[in-house]
């Protein structure tokens, strides 16, 4: 991900809109693998660009946080991966970044 602040939070809306979809079809089929995975691919894009300081903020002020809840509560654990990467997120996105520890809440 791009340190650039605008070139960061457009990228940021492009792994949301990966999200909303994904969680659409969930809410309709929670058994569809492709989605599935499309959700842990892109947790795991926000678990990398939370590595970079500069990423931290923006990924935490977006809806990425509220989206990775509702998904975890539809995985209920069947997914190691989605949980393993939305655990990523959470840790990358706080990692000596305090704020951000309030969302998770």
């Amino acid at each position: 991900m791009s340190s650039d602040t605008s070139s960061i939070e457009s990228q940021i809306q492009l792994l949301v809109e990966r999200l909303q979809t994904a969680k659409a079809t969930l809410e309709q089929d929670q058994q569809s693998g492709a989605a599935w995975n499309e959700v842990a691919n892109t947790f795991q894009s926000f678990a990398d660009a939370a590595r970079e300081e500069s990423a931290r903020t923006p990924i935490g002020e977006s809806a990425a946080v509220s989206l990775i809840v509702s998904l975890e509560k539809l995985n209920k654990q069947q997914h190691a991966q989605v949980d393993i990467q939305a655990m990523r997120v959470f840790a990358n996105i706080c990692v000596d970044h305090g704020n951000e520890s309030r969302l998770q809440k």
